[in-house]
């Protein structure tokens, strides 16, 4: 009996090691709710997302997972692969602490530990204030068109050109003073890839030499080539 407990034991041992993650980043945290569920982390490969890791939770809201990363870029967290349920961060080398809740799995998403993701919270802080001028321009829009007051609808859209603008260089300006981050080209290729080249070439030409390399550093430099054929 004794060495059946040893066996029983020692294979406790041997399953907690395999299944503790690896990776040059490890990503704990709590989904606060989460009763059980299978959580994976995943990340655009070849315009597809992939599944790198991925841990069973049951009885335990805690979850660990882990993975090599070659440049910081976008990861997402699923659960239960429920489009519904699935938040994104800005992954990188080192310990990355993510906590939420079931109830708003990506909206109260806070991460901790990537320095990229703390540079886009604070342009998505920025961005949002111009997302929700636009929302109201649009609903102001669809008044003036209902009433067909032409009047308001050109001033209306003299307004949304102007904001458009303000979008882009406050993006571009963002970026160029965050160019040693990842997150520089990311913005540009996520949020100026309908501006124009010059905005662009100035991001482009700011980023530091390891930026360039990067994922998303290349991916900006292709949209810039792509423009210039």
């Amino acid at each position: 009996m004794k060495n059946i407990w040893y066996a029983l034991l020692l294979g406790m041992i041997v399953f907690a090691c395999e299944t503790k993650p690896s990776g040059n980043m490890i990503i704990t945290g709590q989904v606060d709710g989460l009763k059980k569920g299978t959580l994976y982390l995943e990340k655009v490969q070849d315009s597809i997302l992939v599944v790198v890791d991925s841990i069973y939770v049951e009885g335990n809201s805690n979850f660990s997972l882990g993975t090599d990363v070659e440049d910081a870029e976008i990861y997402f967290i699923n659960l239960d692969k429920n489009p519904n349920y699935r938040l994104r961060f800005f992954g990188e080398p080192g310990n990355i602490v993510v906590n939420t809740n079931l109830d708003r799995f990506d909206l109260d998403a806070e991460v901790q530990g990537s320095k990229n993701q703390e540079v886009l919270d604070t342009y998505n802080k920025m961005a949002k204030r111009f997302n929700d001028s636009r929302l109201d321009l649009i609903q102001a829009n669809f008044e003036a068109t209902q009433a067909k007051d032409q009047k308001a609808m050109d001033s209306l859209n003299d307004r949304f050109e102007s904001l458009l603008k303000r979008r882009y260089f406050y993006a571009t300006n963002f970026a160029i003073q965050n160019a040693d981050y990842e997150v520089a080209p990311y913005i540009a290729v996520t949020e100026l890839y309908n501006a124009t080249n010059k905005l662009l070439d100035t991001i482009n030409n700011s980023l530091s030499p390891e930026v360039k390399t990067s994922k998303y550093g290349k991916g900006l430099q292709d949209l810039i080539d792509s423009r210039n054929e």
